[in-house]
């Protein structure tokens, strides 16, 4: 095995060992919003809204998190959370 293929492979366990959620769609949902009215308000490109709100994004930015939080009055635990396999 090729050391591209076991950082791969350790690559793929970590991902898999753990689960962060992010519950973007619930709060938009519970809020009646979309993301064109969170983008004119936070500055968020609708493209990071849409993909944290279907759990697409794999890094997520404080900065971006911090500005949702404050959009929706809510602490970061309305926002994320674990979820052990």
């Amino acid at each position: 095995m090729t050391n591209y293929k076991k950082s791969q492979a350790c690559y793929k366990k970590f991902i898999i060992s753990y689960m962060i959620e992010v519950k973007l769609e619930q709060l938009m949902w519970d809020n009646r919003v979309r993301a064109r009215e969170i983008s004119k308000a936070t500055g968020l490109d609708e493209c990071t809204i849409s993909n944290m709100k279907n759990n697409k994004n794999k890094n997520l930015n404080v900065n971006t998190l911090n500005k949702l939080c404050r959009y929706f009055n809510c602490r970061i635990s309305d926002l994320l959370e674990y979820v052990p396999d």
